[in-house]
């Protein structure tokens, strides 16, 4: 029964405000969130270069030889470190009426090839690919046919060419899946994560027993050869952001207990068990702790969401791992300021009111 009794004496002191909730949940959304938010913009910041580096292209390695065989460079998708694998020839060139002035290459490429340019996601459909500034210039789209000196043409996609520092290889090229027989001029591969790991694999694609000479790059080396996101977030500026809002939690924790110390000293001198007192404090820590907890849960989900492509669930584990950090500094600092708290120390208390 005792125990239920301060469990009711806390909960008075929080609905009445003595325990001065609102005040402890403001200043751990603040100051536990700022290290939690901090940790999380890194970390997107570190997903961030990831999706630049492989939006640039940079991610694709290039076989050059005059040797690839289309079959083996398309099953190179089934090697570590590789998602989507295709060769690529040149097939001449073609007209189309609405630029009669300018003729456009043929790429006559493997289906695999078209999951690297345009995303796991692209379906190697009947027709052809147009890079995004060519579709724009001719107003072309999926479905659209074009009428060309080959006769008509469906456009079954569009991929993204940006001008980036990539290659002009296929800025003005009509893309046309072909089946992944004969030999090709060369073998591009997509390999996450770019640490290099996969360029040798991309020497299988040439034709056992082929001569001449094969060489391996990337097909955009603006941003680097490689990326390691590891070392990126290994090496982000947040590591000690958990350490931060530990101490700071303990700080505001400490700080909610021993501003109510007279209080305390009160009700040990008037015979109530330090184990009461100790397990009131603690009950009206967490409350605010749990409040906090919930709004910081929401704030920092929230702030994960808003991001495209971001992982969501990596990320926003990452913050609520400061915020747990946090919080729990928030109860170790309210345990040893309330244990430090002693009855003979009431009347010093009292004078400094």
């Amino acid at each position: 029964m005792r125990w239920l009794s301060v469990a009711s004496e806390a909960l008075r002191n929080i609905v009445t405000g003595t325990s001065r909730l609102a005040w402890g949940v403001a200043l751990l959304a603040v100051l536990v969130g700022g290290p939690a938010i901090a940790e999380q913009a890194a970390l997107l910041g570190a997903q961030h270069q990831a999706q630049q580096y492989r939006d640039s292209g940079a991610a694709i390695q290039v076989l050059s030889s005059d040797a690839v065989d289309g079959g083996r460079c398309d099953a190179l998708r089934t090697m570590p470190g590789i998602t989507a694998a295709g060769a690529r020839r040149e097939a001449g060139t073609v007209r189309v009426t609405a630029m009669p002035s300018r003729d456009l290459t043929v790429h006559e490429v493997t289906p695999g090839f078209i999951h690297v340019i345009a995303g796991p996601d692209a379906v190697p459909d009947a027709g052809v690919w147009l890079p995004g500034p060519l579709a724009d210039t001719l107003g072309a789209a999926a479905g659209t046919e074009l009428d060309t000196s080959r006769g008509p043409m469906r456009v079954a996609g569009v991929f993204p060419w940006p001008d980036d520092g990539r290659p002009a290889v296929l800025d003005s090229a009509i893309v046309a899946p072909v089946p992944a027989i004969g030999s090709f001029d060369a073998c591009w591969a997509f390999a996450w994560p770019a640490d290099g790991a996969a360029k040798p694999y991309l020497y299988l694609a040439v034709a056992p027993g082929a001569d001449g000479a094969s060489a391996v790059g990337a097909l955009n080396t603006r941003l680097g050869e490689t990326f390691d996101l590891d070392a990126v977030v290994a090496g982000r500026l947040t590591t000690l952001a958990a350490a931060v809002a530990a101490v700071l939690g303990a700080g505001i924790g400490g700080a909610l207990v021993y501003g109510r110390r007279l209080e305390i000293a009160s009700n040990l001198h008037a015979g109530v068990p330090r184990s009461a007192v100790v397990m009131q404090a603690l009950l009206e820590v967490l409350a605010c702790v749990a409040g906090a907890g919930v709004l910081l849960a929401g704030v920092t989900l929230a702030h994960v969401v808003a991001y495209p492509d971001a992982a969501v669930m990596w990320t926003w584990g990452a913050g609520m791992r400061v915020v747990g950090a946090g919080l729990a500094g928030t109860v170790l600092g309210g345990a040893i300021a309330v244990m430090g708290v002693r009855e003979r120390h009431l009347f010093r208390f009292f004078r400094q009111r």
